[in-house]
């Protein structure tokens, strides 16, 4: 018996086809056995080829699918084991026949993954729902690959489960790209913690610094404002010629200790970036004239000549910061003339622009001092900087007076620059803009110089003082003394309470640290609690943390700086009664 299929062409009805036909081939043999020739007999199965292509095609599209997406397609019996064949499953796991039949193929899913791919597929099986899932497979290689599984129920004809239809992805390239972007994200993360971490120390170590500067301010200001204010005091009595001669020592020593004091605290503000700058109407010329007045005796002292140049065509009033101003000249002067053994020092000022609303000058401090050298005056402006070691000890001085004045130029929007030749001079220079403004009266005008004139006193005037410092306490009673008013201490803001319960006052000095209630919650519970609108003058020696502003948001009126200035301190007092002047 032999069977065979083959394409035929088959006239059919006239007309010709191709068709497939089987043939079945058997001999035919007499009584002896032996063949006497074959019978043909050929059935037509066309139809059944033709499904059959179909089937095939479908699979070859469904295997291209199939490799399309990197997976590998397998099937289970109804329990979820490998029955028979599954070279597409050996081929990727390396497992043999014996190795993956039942749920052998468990054992290549990652040690991890195998029990929770198991209850998984329990779950599937017993509800009979698609099983969606992803786990490790250990490769042929040796290696893990990482492979997403999706496996459909096929049922028969009674809709039971007879065999699983599955086919693993592989998704390991794309797990790759996801965890190498988790980790740079999680890098990134990490980079941008210890970023904020690093500017959270960067900011803590300066709020330490200005806390720390604060403090130094407190304790080195509440000294010096009894050491200048007796000075003061002292100079007025009298005295011989010799002990006028030391105490104004003392006084020029004091008075230099605190500019060193100014120095470093506007630096500290500077950095802070809590450095302000007014917007007032000041008369320039006037300005000038006082700051060369500070230097007349150390000018004549070292026999030197001070000159001033100043452009004609400059309008006589501007707006701008004048003591911002006044603290860049003084300091480029004072500098001029500790480097200047003969000769002359010159401060120009000139027009640069101008237009309907503004100026812009320059300003150029010349000496014919010492001079620098070439290679360090791109050093000259850096804090702490001296243009040469020996120079600290044979001229004193700590290096923080350029640097302030790049700092106060460059914060206004300017420039400053700097040229000199060793043994020739230096020159200095800074150019700023200013506001033009209609002429003012002279009442109306800062010219940034000393405290205006007394005014006459009223009488009667009660003062409380609230300071817990004795030797403040002694000089403001001295101050106040000689004022002709009243007065009553308080050594801290609740002794102050009490009293001004007890009695009334005109006008409160208040100092700001003290124990037990400082200046500001006594200040708070004055306004608050007592809802008293007393006048309060604050007196501090923490120059930079404490400002108007905050001074005025507890509810003070004013404040003066610590060393108290006896004439300012008179003038904001008489600025704040309300006493008839009789």
């Amino acid at each position: 018996f032999v069977s065979a299929e083959s394409p035929v062409s088959f006239n059919r009805n006239g007309k010709l086809e191709n068709i497939f036909v089987k043939f079945v081939y058997e001999p035919l043999r007499d009584s002896e056995g032996t063949i006497s020739g074959v019978m043909c007999l050929a059935h037509e199965i066309t139809e059944q080829v033709n499904d059959r292509k179909k089937i095939e095609k479908n699979e070859h599209r469904f295997e291209g699918a199939i490799s399309a997406v990197q997976g590998i397609l397998w099937t289970n019996n109804a329990k979820g084991e490998m029955a028979g064949e599954q070279l597409a499953w050996a081929s990727l796991t390396g497992q043999s026949y014996d190795e993956y039949q039942g749920f052998g193929w468990a054992n290549a899913i990652h040690p991890d993954d195998a029990q929770p791919t198991i209850d998984a597929w329990n779950e599937a099986f017993s509800e009979g729902k698609n099983f969606i899932f992803e786990h490790r497979i250990l490769l042929k290689n040796g290696n893990w690959g990482n492979f997403s599984i999706r496996a459909i129920p096929s049922l028969n004809s009674e809709g039971l489960i007879q065999e699983w239809i599955g086919v693993h992805t592989d998704i390991t390239e794309q797990r790759q790209i996801e965890n190498a972007l988790k980790n740079a994200i999680h890098e990134q993360k990490e980079a941008k913690r210890k970023a904020e971490a690093a500017a959270q120390i960067a900011e803590d170590a300066v709020k330490a610094k200005q806390q720390f500067l604060s403090n130094m301010s407190h304790e080195i200001r509440t000294p010096m404002n009894s050491i200048i204010g007796f000075t003061n005091v002292v100079l007025k009595t009298d005295l011989d010629k010799k002990q006028k001669e030391y105490i104004n020592a003392i006084k020029v020593s004091g008075d230099a200790l605190l500019v060193l004091i100014n120095d470093i605290l506007d630096l500290a503000k500077v950095d802070a970036g809590k450095m302000t700058f007014e917007q007032i109407p000041f008369n320039l010329i006037a300005s000038i004239s006082s700051m060369i007045q500070v230097f007349d005796n150390k000018i004549k002292e070292k026999n030197l000549k001070l000159v001033s140049e100043y452009g004609f065509s400059i309008p006589e009033v501007l707006e701008g910061d004048p003591m911002r101003l006044r603290q860049i000249i003084l300091n480029l002067i004072s500098n001029a003339v500790k480097f200047t053994a003969k000769g002359e020092i010159t401060l120009s000022i000139f027009m640069l622009k101008e237009d309907s609303e503004n100026v812009t000058l320059e300003f150029a401090v010349k000496d014919t001092g010492i001079g620098i050298s070439e290679n360090k005056l791109e050093h000259v402006f850096d804090n702490f900087r001296q243009i040469a070691n020996e120079n600290s000890r044979v001229y004193g001085g700590t290096g923080l007076g350029l640097a302030i004045v790049k700092q106060l130029v460059e914060y206004q929007g300017g420039t400053v620059s700097v040229q000199s030749k060793i043994d020739i001079g230096s020159t200095f220079s800074f150019i700023l803009s200013f506001k033009k403004i209609t002429p003012l009266t002279p009442a109306t005008l800062s010219t940034s110089t000393s405290t205006p004139a007394p005014a006459p006193a009223p009488k009667n005037v009660k003062v409380l003082i609230v300071e817990d410092v004795a030797l403040n306490q002694l000089l403001m009673k001295t101050f106040l003394i000689e004022f002709g008013f009243q007065f009553d201490i308080a050594d801290n803001g609740k002794i102050a309470i009490e009293k001004l319960q007890q009695s009334n006052y005109d006008i409160i000095l208040m100092d700001l640290q003290m124990p037990e209630m400082n200046g500001f919650e006594a200040t708070e519970y004055i306004r608050n609690t007592m809802n008293s609108k007393i006048p309060i003058i604050a007196l501090t020696a923490d120059v930079t943390t404490v400002d108007v502003e905050k001074c005025k948001a507890f509810g003070m009126n004013d404040y003066i700086s610590k060393p108290i200035v006896e004439q300012l301190l008179y003038s904001k007092i008489i600025k704040y009664l309300k006493k008839p002047i009789e």
